[in-house]
């Protein structure tokens, strides 16, 4: 699966990616680099759920914050979120996820959800 992101990992700012299933529970996530403390996701306890509420069937969201940029993409077995910094090129981010999308629904349709995501 890494391979899948690496595309993404490897833009400028990008900070990690995270594939939610549309129930909010945390199928996939990968980070480039550590986070500092105060930002770190992988340790606070994210309401994932109450995120796929508010997006409503949405097929794009993004949302910028004082140093964070989140980027959140509808595939069809779930949603994919880019954590990045704010001067990470979205149109890159963008167009690598166009990218991905279709890959994901190949795996998908071949593995099911939970084989798509699974570690060799």
């Amino acid at each position: 699966m890494k391979k899948l992101f690496k595309e993404i990992l490897e833009i400028n700012n990008v900070e990690g990616v995270i594939f939610l299933s549309f129930e909010g529970e945390t199928i996939y996530r990968e980070f480039s680099r550590e986070f500092p403390k105060e930002a770190d996701l992988k340790n606070r306890k994210v309401r994932w759920a109450m995120l796929i509420e508010a997006l409503d069937g949405a097929r794009e969201a993004d949302a910028v914050f004082e140093e964070r940029r989140v980027y959140i993409r509808k595939a069809e077995s779930g949603y994919l979120v880019v954590v990045m910094d704010v001067y990470a090129p979205i149109a890159m981010v963008r167009l690598n996820c166009d990218i991905i999308l279709p890959e994901l629904k190949k795996r998908k349709a071949s593995k099911g959800l939970l084989g798509l995501f699974k570690k060799k």
